[in-house]
């Protein structure tokens, strides 16, 4: 490996804890406004935790998250962190595909 590549290689791990670090954040801010502003929706979905606590939950508020349903609430917070959790969600495939790239000129 050449020490340009080193650099590259820096580079995309950066750009990995960034990304894990935004990406939980938003999570962590979405379930959070929703638990507190929406405790009726929030125990509907079964009071998901972050960590721990049951899978289904955890996978009932993803795909509420996913299919925008927090929308409907007109909750400009909730909204908001909403998006930024699935930028979040959304760059992850991005950030791969761009190291596969990266790895084939190797």
């Amino acid at each position: 490996m050449t020490g340009l590549q080193a650099v590259e290689l820096f580079g995309f791990f950066a750009v990995w804890i960034a990304l894990a670090l935004f990406a939980t954040a938003s999570f962590v801010a979405f379930r959070a406004r929703l638990e507190i502003a929406h405790p009726d929706v929030w125990r509907g979905l079964g009071s998901p935790k972050f960590s721990g606590g049951s899978l289904d939950a955890r996978a009932a508020l993803r795909r509420y998250l996913i299919r925008l349903r927090f929308r409907e609430l007109r909750d400009q917070e909730l909204s908001r962190s909403g998006i930024r959790a699935l930028v979040g969600y959304a760059l992850w495939p991005v950030w791969l595909v761009a190291l596969a790239l990266w790895a084939r000129t190797l």
